[in-house]
């Protein structure tokens, strides 16, 4: 049996979705009605208690205290294994369950990439993700990536240059105003994305089975926002996917509202202003948005305990692990 009522159970969701997209007015992406699929499935199996275990807990202090001569890297959506960790041609070190270490001591203001990223939760091959160092270490996660980017955008308006192309550091105003505005474009309340003593929120939110503290909000809203950023990349292709990464993040940033992520019709809005942002990369943003808007608010709206979210982050991941341009 499917648990909960058909108003509050993502399945259900799901179910009408897939319903919807087969009525012959409506004109679906591909890309959607392959999603829908695999999530009424997957869902229904989930909701009926099969599935099989969720993966164990990931714990950690996002960063704590570094060495004089090192910096620590914390990268998650879940826990992010397997990444290539790297600042101004240096790598850091796996050390395991998202952990990294720089054998040196980076600057504040640094920015730090993290790409080839597994989430060790949803399996998912995560999208390109940035952090910056503050504090003498590093958080990344698929939020400091909406803020890194934001921020890299007020530099170069700022400073009449090109940060990717020179040296890859934030000024604090900019990433200030970022994080101001990524935080409360996107609900966040009193969440610190990129303080590295407390920024990492999942094992505080899977101990949470309400969803309702700020770790599980943070949670859930990463699990989108890692879903749509990966959705631009695959649409935009290896070419012009940071041109379009950069958009929608700017575009997050810069919405005179905040943004209710369970909403479809107010994600689409703010990729609709990302296409003005980056008018090259219109067509893919566009793409991406027909086929991934439904998908990012029911990640966004499964209530409760967060293994629900990462549920549906799962089965959306088995399409998005293969999927390339012309899928979407």
């Amino acid at each position: 049996m499917i648990r909960g009522g058909k108003d509050d159970n993502p399945a259900y969701t799901v179910i009408r979705e897939f319903h919807r997209i087969q009525e012959p007015s409506k004109v679906v992406p591909k890309m959607s009605f392959k999603l829908i699929f695999l999530l009424s499935t997957g869902l229904l199996i989930s909701a009926c208690g099969g599935g099989g275990d969720s993966p164990a807990s990931t714990s950690g202090d996002g960063g704590g205290s570094t060495a004089t001569d090192t910096t620590s890297v914390d990268v998650f959506d879940g826990a992010a294994i397997r990444c290539t960790v790297s600042s101004d041609g240096m790598n850091a070190t796996e050390l395991g369950d998202g952990k990294y270490s720089f054998a040196s001591t980076l600057d504040t203001g640094t920015v730090v990439t993290a790409s080839g990223c597994t989430d060790s939760d949803t399996q998912s091959l995560l999208p390109k993700l940035s952090g910056v160092v503050q504090s003498g270490a590093v958080v990344i996660s698929p939020i400091t990536t909406l803020i890194v980017e934001a921020a890299i955008a007020n530099d170069v308006s700022a400073r009449g240059v090109d940060l990717s192309a020179s040296l890859r550091s934030i000024s604090a105003t900019s990433l200030e105003t970022a994080i101001a505005a990524i935080v409360r474009n996107l609900r966040l309340g009193d969440y610190e994305p990129t303080n590295p003593a407390t920024a990492n929120y999942v094992a505080a939110a899977k101990a949470d089975p309400t969803g309702i503290s700020i770790a599980a909000i943070a949670m859930r809203v990463s699990l989108a926002i890692s879903t749509l950023i990966k959705s631009v990349e695959v649409s935009a292709g290896s070419t012009n996917a940071s041109t379009a990464v950069s958009a929608v993040s700017q575009a997050i940033a810069e919405s005179t509202s905040v943004i209710n992520l369970t909403q479809s019709a107010e994600i689409e809005t703010v990729m609709t202003a990302a296409q003005t942002i980056a008018l090259t990369v219109a067509t893919t943003i566009q793409s991406a948005s027909n086929a991934i808007a439904t998908i990012v608010a029911i990640i966004s709206s499964a209530t409760g305990d967060i293994t629900i979210a990462i549920e549906v982050t799962t089965t959306v991941s088995e399409f998005l692990n293969t999927a390339d341009e012309a899928a979407i």
